[in-house]
């Protein structure tokens, strides 16, 4: 009887991990790299001329590099899609959660490199007119944000312009999100102005940026669609 129960004890376990295992490596949505209406071009002297500045803020890093990719639509207007590389996040905040995220999500387990890639890569996308106006932001803040939850919710915010540069955001959260300065502080003449380098097919690779089927443990990095055309 107790050697019944045990075995049936044993089916159980590993028919939970059976179900978590095919849970978390099924496909749950599907990309299509065909994005009509643009076309890749290296630019860099132009992305070198728009570079945002970015204040790390009293609590957070400074980004070590700067990528970018940039199209062409088919009115003339330039897209750069900027990207600010950290070696990596964390939450330093005290508190259970912030303790539980530094050792499951960004440290020991690591989830965090499981489901995106090695670093942290943000983005900043910049819309430029053929006369060379900046007429739309888009990037991602905080909402809500409080570091003493485990994670922090992401939300997109997007920008009309015309304006003005050079364009300036601070850092507002240990994941290293966004937040555009509208009129630029005495804090943007103090930040942080990389130099730009094209985001190589290769580095695209190496930073896994786009998976073309996610799963739950295996999710695309920030990026803009038509990014997933590069020369």
């Amino acid at each position: 009887m107790k050697r019944s129960r045990k075995y049936a004890i044993l089916v159980i376990v590993f028919a939970i991990i059976f179900y978590a295992y095919v849970k978390l490596t099924s496909t749950v949505q599907v990309h299509s790299t065909d994005i009509e209406g643009y076309t890749p071009v290296r630019v860099g002297s132009v992305a070198q001329r728009y570079v945002p500045i970015v204040i790390p803020g009293e609590s957070f890093d400074e980004p070590v590099r700067l990528l970018y990719r940039a199209s062409r639509d088919t009115d003339g207007n330039i897209h750069l899609a900027y990207h600010f590389i950290w070696g990596k996040e964390e939450n330093n905040a005290e508190g259970l959660m912030p303790f539980l995220s530094r050792n499951l999500y960004t440290g020991g387990l690591s989830l965090q490199r499981v489901m995106f890639g090695k670093g942290d890569v943000e983005v900043v996308g910049m819309v430029i007119s053929p006369k060379g106006r900046i007429i739309r932001l888009e990037y991602e803040t905080a909402a809500d944000y409080n570091p003493q939850d485990f994670s922090v919710k992401h939300k997109d915010v997007t920008v009309d312009g015309p304006l003005s540069t050079p364009v300036c955001f601070e850092i507002i959260s240990w994941n290293h999100m966004f937040d555009f300065k509208k009129n630029p502080t005495e804090k943007c003449k103090d930040g942080v102005r990389l130099q730009v380098e094209y985001f190589t097919k290769e580095l695209w690779e190496e930073y896994t940026m786009f998976k073309p089927e996610e799963t739950m443990l295996k999710k695309n990095r920030a990026h803009l669609k038509w990014e997933r055309e590069s020369l």
